[in-house]
């Protein structure tokens, strides 16, 4: 095993204001949600020698400019995944999706970041956006699902040695049950052999539960900083949709924490860990 620091940086639901938190972030993975094709082409262009890669959720997007160059589906929007460093053995999952809105595609887009000397099995990074909304039933049943799909879809790595991060707009809040099945802690904060294979973030950070009555008994909780804030209004108290999981197994120093505003509906957050990288 080889011990490898990483920075990675996450943000959801724009591009505009980020490439100077990006630089001074100096993230070793990023990744984006709900940006249009164009705004890919812009990430692209403001740095060249990254890797991208982008999976459209919906083909047809209104608000989106059109992309350039004669892409397939120019006012597509989807999901980024993006490193400084090589990219390996992209894939991309399908996840649950609905009859109740057929336009929309969910997925799961990772790629094995190559960290850390030659010869070492690379980050297992992916990047995901589960249902959005909670006025129907099976909005939360469909984001049920998704969760479920995803560990069943991870397990097999975590199992082998490599670690992961899973990051992302999930659509629910820590406490909620479509997280249970990612989660290694309970709605108490506690470990259960039931539970998930992921740490949270910013699960240890007590400026976000030390007043919850539910988690002053553990160094650790089901919380965090709220991500929520429509333009021009206050920050949602309540409204933490946007994560960054490690996979306990081969990961530790985790800390997240918030960036600054920059125009979205979502903040964007960062974190970093400590990974554990087995040899090929």
């Amino acid at each position: 095993m080889i011990e490898q620091n990483i920075n990675y940086s996450l943000n959801a639901k724009t591009l505009p204001n980020l490439e100077a938190q990006f630089r001074a972030e100096n993230p070793d993975v990023v990744m984006i949600v709900e940006i249009c094709r164009s705004g890919v082409q812009q990430f692209e262009s403001a740095f060249p020698s990254w890797h991208a890669h982008y999976t459209p959720n919906r083909k047809v997007q209104s608000g989106c400019a059109k992309a350039s160059g004669g892409v397939s589906y120019p006012y597509s929007k989807g999901e980024l995944l993006a490193s400084p460093h090589s990219i390996t053995n992209v894939t991309r999952y399908g996840l649950a999706d609905s009859p109740h809105d057929p336009s929309r595609q969910f997925h799961l887009t990772c790629g094995d970041v190559m960290l850390g000397a030659a010869g070492t099995q690379g980050l297992r990074a992916c990047a995901t956006h589960l249902r959005n909304g909670r006025n129907a039933p099976w909005k939360y049943a469909e984001r049920t699902k998704q969760a479920s799909q995803i560990a069943k879809i991870l397990k097999p790595r975590i199992d082998g040695g490599q670690p992961v991060v899973l990051s992302g707009d999930f659509n629910a809040k820590p406490f909620e049950a479509p997280l249970d099945s990612l989660y290694g802690l309970d709605a108490k904060g506690q470990y259960t052999s039931s539970g998930g294979q992921f740490d949270e973030s910013q699960q240890s950070d007590k400026d976000y539960w030390k007043d919850d009555p539910s988690c002053t008994s553990h160094y650790h909780c089901r919380s965090g900083q709220p991500t929520i804030r429509e333009p021009n209004q206050p920050v949602n108290p309540q409204g933490r949709y946007d994560d960054i999981f490690y996979s306990r197994a081969n990961t530790s120093d985790l800390h997240g924490y918030r960036l600054p505003y920059n125009g979205s509906d979502h903040y964007p957050i960062s974190s970093t860990a400590k990974v554990s990288l087995a040899t090929s």
